[in-house]
């Protein structure tokens, strides 16, 4: 079984231009200066404005997605489990894959009025050989979020150029 950990900051997706209202047109997230925040890796690219404890109050701050398994199947499923002390939110699903000689992927990630939509997909592995079936691939997805966290989740499958909400979750954020 093949495994494989993406890992997508916020300033590499920012880069792809997925982040809608969150980058500006120099590619800088945030209030548009680019010392207004830093991922922490030290390559310059920002994720917003930093708190006094380094955190930032963008809605999500990081992403990681790992295949899990892939099998034959037409699954097409996710849930969504928050733990907001922590800020992180864990989705874990099967995506429907053409075959199951593919990976789960992150396809984007939009932020909009008080929505994060996070929309996963799949890309082939690189295997020559495979078995001639609908595939099915299980993952797991972890979304980090900023002091701010958004007010509804919501995750998206992409498969065969339609895109369909698979899971839909309200949180129960206060505003300050």
């Amino acid at each position: 079984m093949k495994r494989r950990l993406v890992l997508t900051r916020v300033g590499s997706i920012a880069g792809f231009g997925v982040l809608a209202g969150c980058v500006d047109r120099a590619g800088n997230a945030g209030n548009g200066d680019p010392g207004s925040g830093s991922n922490g890796d030290g390559n310059g690219e920002t994720t917003g404005p930093a708190d006094d404890d380094g955190s930032t109050t963008e809605p999500v701050t990081d992403t990681t997605i790992e295949t899990l398994e892939t099998a034959c199947g037409r699954t097409s499923e996710a849930t969504i489990d928050v733990d907001l002390e922590a800020r992180r939110a864990t989705i874990t699903g099967s995506v429907r894959a053409p075959n199951p000689c593919h990976e789960a992927v992150l396809v984007g990630v939009v932020a909009e009025n008080g929505t994060v939509t996070v929309t996963i997909g799949v890309e082939s592995d690189g295997e020559d050989v495979c078995m001639e079936c609908t595939g099915r691939v299980d993952y797991e997805a972890t979304i980090t979020v900023g002091t701010q966290p958004p007010a509804v989740l919501v995750v998206d499958h992409e498969h065969l150029e339609e895109t369909n909400e698979v899971a839909r979750l309200e949180l129960d954020v206060d505003e300050e």
